[in-house]
């Protein structure tokens, strides 16, 4: 059993209900301005990404996502991009991890363990390919911070001002 497959297994098994993994990133343009979306016009804004497939890694999974949904390319914060003839490629641990549990109205009782990311766009012709994304926006990040909690949960707000630093380490 690989590593990744262990800690499902260790994550997944002390659930009292079946849980799911998902992944998201604050995508920072030049400006350090964070991409976020909203996937109806009444709900808050939340940052891209997505369900991890069963058995899909994490890191390939929010890629997957965010090609899928905008049409767009991430370098992960801290990600080692040119080592093609490398053995081993370093990738950033996510900044946050969190157990988020919810009454969905048409699945019933949802749990989820989301891993947050930091990431720079790469490329983009932002465009929401998906239907799951009503609007797309960037947002400055103390802007972002201090938005109004009806507006996005306020868990994006701590995981962003809590890290924000660790940008200017690693670029």
């Amino acid at each position: 059993m690989s590593r990744v497959d262990t800690i499902r297994y260790v994550i997944f098994s002390s659930c009292e209900i079946p849980m799911e993994l998902s992944v998201r990133a604050y995508i920072f343009d030049e400006d350090e301005r964070v991409l976020m979306v909203r996937h109806s016009p009444d709900q808050p804004w939340v940052l891209p990404g997505g369900h991890v497939e069963e058995w899909e890694h994490f890191y390939s999974a929010l890629v997957r996502e965010l090609d899928e949904e905008l049409g767009i390319k991430i370098t992960l914060v801290g990600a080692e991009n040119d080592l093609s003839n490398a053995q081993v490629k370093t990738m950033p641990l996510p900044v946050s991890i969190h157990r988020v549990r919810y009454e969905h109205r048409n699945r019933g009782e949802v749990e989820k363990l989301e891993m947050f990311f930091f990431a720079r766009l790469k490329w983009a012709f932002v465009d929401a390919k998906s239907e799951e994304i009503y609007e797309w926006e960037w947002f400055d990040s103390d802007d972002l911070i201090d938005m109004d909690s009806a507006e996005t949960f306020p868990y994006i707000q701590e995981i962003l001002e809590q890290n924000i630093d660790l940008l200017e380490l690693v670029g």
